[in-house]
């Protein structure tokens, strides 16, 4: 999802600051993406090549208890949108998309 995520992202102009292992990461930055490893640092090193807060972070990964340091990479918790971790997110104030009753799909901004 992340890798396809990229691929609109970029088509629409955007410049896209990725995290990755190995697995895509010479993937994405072949298609532009400027990449960074997961671990320890990974939020600094986000805001670093981003030149300050992201606009918008987007969470793809699986449930991986990451949440709380991507909400560090922008300035605003409701600047991410996670696909996963909807339990953190209710807790950090993300936003969330879940798909529901069968293939619709709804979002969810806390505090609205």
């Amino acid at each position: 999802m992340g890798y396809a995520a990229t691929q609109i992202a970029l088509r629409y102009g955007a410049r896209v600051v990725a995290t990755d292992g190995t697995t895509h990461a010479d993937a994405l930055r072949g298609l532009g993406a400027e990449v960074t490893g997961y671990g320890g640092g990974m939020a600094e090193r986000v805001r670093e090549l981003a030149g300050g807060p992201a606009d918008l972070d987007f969470d793809a990964a699986p449930v991986s208890n990451s949440l709380p340091k991507i909400v560090r990479t922008v300035a605003k918790p409701e600047d991410a949108l996670t696909m996963s971790d909807f339990a953190a997110a209710q807790e950090l104030g993300v936003r969330f998309q879940s798909g529901e009753e069968g293939h619709e799909y709804h979002h969810h901004v806390l505090g609205e």
